[in-house]
């Protein structure tokens, strides 16, 4: 499977020497947790920090994620016609015939299984890692913060 890199470079006012390398170690810190949060896994992550620049990269990015298959419970057999057609909403369903049902030790209830196709990564990291990088500026320590006022967010890409 190919692999990808995405490149998240913060342009700012000249950072303090003293605050350089916790400002780099947080964003870089950041971005591994949403990322993970996001299913991106990154191979390898690293940042580097000029008086005027942060940058992370993060290399080994799949080209896409893989598929999801989910089981979601729903009612009890016998339930209202009402909780049935909310579940099958809820599940994409059309049908309860697409349903299984499994008795649980607690009663009898249709089981949904949600096949969730995988988009790549190149089109979740361009949209996702802006909304990371805009939210989560803030949490930086110190003045670091003032950072969010000056991104510049051109420099983002996934290739």
């Amino acid at each position: 499977m190919a692999r990808g890199e995405l490149l998240l470079e913060l342009l700012s006012e000249e950072i303090p020497a003293r605050m350089q390398r916790r400002a780099i170690e947080d964003l870089t810190g950041l971005i591994r947790d949403k990322l993970a949060a996001a299913e991106i896994p990154a191979a390898e992550l690293r940042g580097t920090v000029t008086p005027r620049r942060l940058t992370v990269i993060a290399d080994g990015i799949p080209e896409r994620q893989p598929d999801r298959s989910e089981e979601r419970r729903g009612p009890r057999l016998g339930a209202p016609q009402q909780a049935l057609d909310g579940f099958l909403r809820a599940a994409g369903l059309s049908s309860i015939e697409q349903c299984e049902v499994r008795d649980t030790g607690r009663g009898e209830f249709y089981f949904a299984i949600v096949q969730t196709r995988r988009r790549g990564p190149s089109r979740i990291a361009a949209g996702r890692a802006r909304r990371i990088a805009v939210a989560e500026i803030d949490a930086l320590p110190g003045r670091a913060a003032a950072l969010g006022a000056a991104a510049d967010f051109g420099a983002l890409s996934l290739q």
